[in-house]
C-alpha cells in the first residue's frame, strides 16, 4: 500500500514510516474517497472547506496506516496551461497556495498524520517530467504559511528543505540554472 517506506532505527525504537502519494486521496487502494483536486477546493476560497478536507485526508491515511502524506501541492501555479501538474494546486493565487496549504496540513496533521508540502519551486514547467529552464517565483512570503503550518505541529518535512536546496545550488554553482 505504501508507495515509500523508511526503515526502522531498531537501536532508538523509532519505527518505519508508510509513505503514501495521491492528491486526490491515497492511491493504489480499496475502499477510499476521492476528495476533489485542489484546483476546485481552491475556487472557493474556503478556508474551513481546505481544513476539512485535510481532516478527511488525514482521517483516512491514518486509518490505512500511512505515517507520511507527500502532499498537499502548493504549485504550480499553472501559468502553464498545459502543465500536467495544475490540477494538484490549490489555483494561481500564491495566496490562496499559502492558505489552502496550511489549512490542509493542519488537518491532516491534527488526524495524527505528517504532511510534507511539495511542488512548490520550479514546478512552473517540465518536459517529459524533466525540468526546465525557467524564472524561479519562489512566493516565499505566502507560501511559508504552509511551510509554518508543518513546524508548528513539530513537524519538519523533507520537502520543506527543498528551498534551502535551491539557494544552496544557486550559490554553488553560479551561472547555472535550473
Amino acid at each position: 500500500m505504501c508507495v515509500g517506506n523508511t526503515s526502522p532505527a531498531v537501536a532508538s525504537g523509532f519505527p518505519g514510516l508508510c509513505l503514501q502519494d495521491g492528491p486526490l486521496g491515497i492511491r493504489f487502494a480499496d475502499h477510499i474517497t476521492a476528495t476533489p483536486a485542489g484546483i476546485t477546493v481552491g475556487a472557493t476560497w474556503n478556508k474551513d472547506l481546505f481544513y476539512k478536507r485535510g481532516r478527511l485526508l488525514g482521517l483516512e491515511y491514518r486509518t490505512k496506516g500511512v505515517n507520511v502524506m507527500l502532499g498537499p501541492a502548493v504549485g504550480a501555479l499553472g501559468k502553464q496551461p498545459a502543465g500536467g501538474r495544475n490540477w494538484e494546486g490549490f489555483g494561481s493565487d500564491p495566496v490562496l497556495q499559502g492558505w489552502a496549504g496550511a489549512q490542509t496540513v493542519k488537518g491532516v496533521q491534527e488526524e495524527g498524520v505528517i504532511a510534507t508540502i511539495k511542488h512548490f519551486v520550479a514546478n512552473e514547467q517540465e518536459v517529459s517530467n524533466q525540468p526546465t529552464s525557467n524564472l524561479l517565483e519562489l512566493r516565499t512570503n505566502d507560501l511559508l504559511r504552509s511551510i509554518t503550518a508543518n513546524l508548528s505541529n513539530g513537524v519538519c518535512p523533507t520537502q520543506s528543505l527543498q528551498m534551502l536546496m535551491i539557494e544552496h545550488y544557486t550559490r554553488c554553482m553560479p551561472g547555472r540554472s535550473l
